[in-house]
């Protein structure tokens, strides 16, 4: 699988590009790689992370709801109709693994 972690601003980092095969999806690698990128994302010294997905990708929308991810206003633009953003901020459920 991948994952990337790119500065939205000096406080705010946004998750970028989470991937896992098929063949290896339900094996708890998505929430490994989302608690490695939110425990990178804070040592960087981000306060917030922001990502974006699609309402149709179920897992992933229940994946990040369960690290602790809210549902916000959209800050990008895209052109799919079930276009999701969210956010977690560090002090927050999976915010806090220090």
């Amino acid at each position: 699988g991948c994952i990337a972690l790119r500065p939205l601003t000096d406080t705010c980092g946004e998750v970028k590009r989470m991937y896992i095969r098929d063949s290896h999806r339900r094996r708890g690698i998505g929430n490994q790689l989302s608690q490695t990128i939110i425990d990178h994302a804070w040592r960087e010294g981000y306060t917030e992370i922001k990502l974006d997905s699609l309402e149709r990708l179920v897992g992933a929308v229940k994946l990040y709801e369960n690290m602790g991810f809210q549902r916000i206003s959209p800050y990008c633009e895209c052109p799919e109709d079930d276009h999701v953003c969210m956010n977690l901020f560090k002090d927050t459920k999976a915010g806090n693994t220090e």
